[in-house]
């Protein structure tokens, strides 16, 4: 109370980042550079830029309930380990959002089962959004993104894409427009209501994804700039 009064202080929660060593600053800073001059000199006008990630979603909603006392809030079933979904996507810099693509239960992704997800899912995607346009590919420096043969299938497939000299280490600050607006989007929505199974939650996510507004992630990729931009400004640190 003295604090408040007498130096206008207030209590807040401690904010959670990733740890940032010094190496890691280096590398960041040294790879937003790249990226930065990638979206300021383009190879060809009109370079769409697509954004892709991985995430796990597991029902984790307020489940809090309005009762006169505890022994009137109902008992929900739950085992001890809960359901969770493996979920890819990819998003264009105009908006396009690519249906989520459902990674089979406790698989441990590897370059061979990327590199397939791309050639069946993502590609044929990504080729009727162009339709011909240039793109750049962007994709996190996870092991089965950075793999040699995923390197060499991506250089053979696709126009462009985010090298592991480019693109920070997965420890950065929120760069990926998937990270800092689509996945708090959908699981927004998702964790409204409870989901007591894996084939109760999926249509949950693949409805949230049809409805998020094209305009919406256009302006979520709008911001990816100014974002590399503050990760140079920090120097390599956060920026948030």
């Amino acid at each position: 109370m003295a604090l408040n009064d007498d130096l206008r202080y207030f209590s807040y929660k401690r904010r959670r980042g990733q740890l940032l060593i010094e190496k890691g600053r280096e590398r960041r800073l040294g790879n937003a550079k790249k990226l930065l001059n990638l979206l300021k000199h383009p190879v060809q006008p009109g370079t769409l830029w697509f954004f892709s990630d991985e995430k796990n979603f597991c029902q984790d909603q307020n489940n809090r309930w309005l009762a006169y006392c505890p022994a009137d809030v109902p008992r929900v079933p739950q085992t001890k380990f809960p359901q969770t979904v493996m979920v890819f996507s990819c998003v264009s810099s105009e908006g396009d959002v690519m249906p989520p693509y459902f990674f089979e239960q406790g698989l441990r992704l590897n370059a061979d089962g990327y590199i397939s997800m791309l050639d069946i899912v993502v590609k044929p995607w990504i080729t009727r959004v162009t339709n011909g346009r240039p793109y750049v590919f962007q994709q996190d420096s996870a092991p089965c993104h950075t793999a040699s043969k995923t390197i060499k299938w991506l250089a053979a497939n696709f126009n462009d894409f985010t090298a592991p000299n480019v693109w920070p280490p997965s420890s950065s600050p929120y760069l990926n427009p998937m990270d800092y607006f689509v996945w708090g989007a959908v699981e927004r929505d998702t964790n409204r209501t409870s989901s007591n199974t894996k084939a109760e939650l999926m249509p949950k996510i693949r409805s949230v994804f049809a409805a998020l507004p094209r305009e919406t992630v256009a302006r979520a990729c709008f911001r990816f700039r100014r974002r590399v931009e503050a990760v140079i400004e920090a120097e390599g640190g956060y920026f948030e």
